[in-house]
């Protein structure tokens, strides 16, 4: 899988990564929720489109409390998965102005080599479509956003069509559909019992947040 060009998804809580991420691979693999802060560790799959495939990185929110120590690996671990990016998806929710949150992420995202495509998501009407247009949004100093609906899938096939196109130009091209599904393992156990650590040191990097806090 690592051969393959890397889309890595960002934004702050509840913008709906986790909702496009399980669109873009087709199942539900990551926790979708309206709490805050559900995804912490990040999630990686395939998105297979149009016979091609590429791979798709969920992250965790990058607000919150800063003084939270799970807060502070999920932090680590999305600048983690952003540094392992050829093309980054941007998400912001249309349905509200932009916030402090999304000002500081795209400040973070410009001074990034990798080139950034903003995700305008929550566009569940023609008005929330519209939004994408809106002067507020040039003030993130990005293009401006794509609008799509994770929940239903409105745009998603468009915001592909952009991605791979990128991805062509950017030399870094989709690979051929595997025929060979890779090997799965799970790890379970009773919570601080180590299920971290142990992926950890299997994958040889801090990709999942070890804490004292259940």
């Amino acid at each position: 899988m690592n051969s393959l060009p890397t889309v890595v998804l960002v934004g702050r809580t509840n913008v709906g990564k986790s909702t496009l991420f399980n669109r873009l691979l087709e199942e539900r693999k990551a926790l979708v929720s309206r709490e805050a802060g559900t995804t912490r560790d990040w999630k990686e799959g395939r998105c297979l489109w149009k016979g091609k495939v590429i791979r798709v990185i969920d992250t965790g929110g990058m607000d919150g409390d800063l003084q939270n120590e799970i807060h502070q690996g999920t932090i680590r671990q999305t600048k983690k998965a952003i540094k392992k990016a050829d093309l980054i998806l941007f998400l912001v929710d249309l349905q509200h102005e932009p916030l402090p949150q999304d000002m500081e992420l795209a400040t973070l995202l410009r001074h990034q080599s990798t080139p950034v495509i903003v995700v305008g998501n929550k566009a569940e009407t023609m008005r929330h479509r519209a939004n994408a247009h809106e002067p507020e949004w040039r003030m993130l100093g990005l293009p401006a956003p794509v609008p799509i609906s994770a929940v239903k899938g409105n745009g998603v096939g468009d915001l592909l069509e952009v991605v791979y196109e990128q991805l062509i130009t950017l030399q870094k091209p989709p690979g051929e559909q595997a025929l060979i599904e890779a090997t799965r393992i799970a790890v379970i156990g009773k919570p601080n019992v180590g299920k971290s650590t142990l992926l950890n040191a299997l994958v040889g990097e801090e990709r999942f947040i070890t804490s004292t806090i259940s």
